[in-house]
């Protein structure tokens, strides 16, 4: 039999080997844990972001956030959008039926300027439609159903300014008449190879819609012969200035012209606009005007004054016809229409 001490020595051993058992399950499955577990940790941390008002939540919802603060930006443009509009209506209503004025200018460019930004807004809600789509292929959730049915509210909101604006911009037409109003546009233009883009965005003023033309027209004439040149001065975009400033020092002696161009004036007796000078959408062939041993070709260094946003530059063009007969076509009235040669067919 063992004796008192020798028991109480035992006992003492025995807490110690227990001690130490329980420190090595410890360690054990401390260390073992860390091993199989932190790939999922640094997975989780990857997918996981953490707000301070809101916790944790999965990416998804991290997402689908993201989304969120987008469409309220959205709406938020949307709703000033919606002032501007408002502002541009009562300046309209305002203004007296006359000759068009600076301040109907200025009405035709803000209008102009409303439409690019809806047509910005569109895009960005597109965007975030093919966002929303991804995100519920991996996922589908209420969260994700609500926001794609605002995306849709939205969009409609953009489509009801759309038709707002045509709207302003046909009782900013009929306001605008007196004696003759003249809109024009460049449709086309190449000069020795070289097309201009088509990147200005403005208003047919036959359907009111929006149309993208390669300039926009300050002056146009013609004295009516077969042989005269059509001269011109347009506004251009900065990217077909810089394009063309590069042109003018290639030498443009016999540089073939390509165009096609619209004017447009207002029938009072119809209320309506109609093409009185255009070439029907077909292009017309020409060369570059020699007058005095100098071609009529210029291309300002610097924007001009008058439409700021986006910056324009002025092009002025003179443009003998080819030996060829072509179509000018002209217009009186709605009604009253006949068409005219440019050019004399080589014998």
């Amino acid at each position: 039999m063992d004796s008192p001490d020798s028991q109480a020595r035992a006992r003492a051993w025995k807490q110690i080997a227990s001690s130490v058992l329980v420190l090595a399950s410890l360690f054990l499955a401390g260390g073992c844990r860390q091993e199989e577990t932190t790939p999922q940790l640094l997975s989780a941390a990857a997918s996981f972001a953490c707000d301070a008002r809101q916790g944790f939540f999965n990416s998804s919802e991290a997402d689908a956030a993201a989304i969120r603060r987008e469409m309220d930006s959205i709406d938020r443009q949307i709703k000033d959008l919606q002032a501007a509009i408002a502002s541009r209506q009562q300046e309209l209503a305002a203004l007296p039926s006359a000759e068009k004025s600076d301040d109907m200018v200025k009405l035709e460019l803000d209008i102009q300027s409303l439409q690019v930004q809806i047509a910005a807004l569109q895009d960005k809600l597109a965007t975030l439609q093919n966002q929303l789509k991804a995100l519920q292929e991996k996922e589908k959730s209420e969260q994700a159903t609500a926001l794609e049915n605002e995306i849709r509210g939205l969009k409609a909101q953009l489509t009801e300014l759309q038709s707002t604006l045509q709207r302003l911009q046909q009782s900013l037409n009929d306001a605008s008449y007196s004696g003759q109003n003249l809109v024009g546009y460049i449709e086309q233009l190449s000069i020795g190879g070289l097309r201009l883009t088509e990147d200005l965005s403005v208003i047919d003023p036959v359907t009111a819609g929006s149309v993208s033309m390669a300039g926009v027209l300050n002056l146009i004439t013609w004295e009516g012969g077969y042989s005269e040149p059509i001269l011109f001065s347009c506004q251009v975009s900065a990217a077909n200035q810089q394009q063309l400033a590069a042109l003018t020092s290639s030498g443009l002696d016999g540089a073939e012209v390509v165009f096609a161009y619209s004017v447009y004036a207002y029938d009072p007796q119809f209320k309506a606009y109609f093409k009185c000078f255009h070439t029907n959408s077909v292009p017309l062939k020409g060369l570059v005007t020699r007058s005095g041993g100098t071609l009529s070709f210029a291309i300002d260094a610097n924007p001009s004054g008058g439409l700021t946003e986006p910056p324009s530059y002025t092009l002025t063009l003179g443009i003998t016809p080819q030996p060829i007969e072509q179509e000018l076509h002209l217009g009186m009235s709605s009604s009253d229409r006949f068409v005219k040669t440019w050019g004399v067919a080589a014998r």
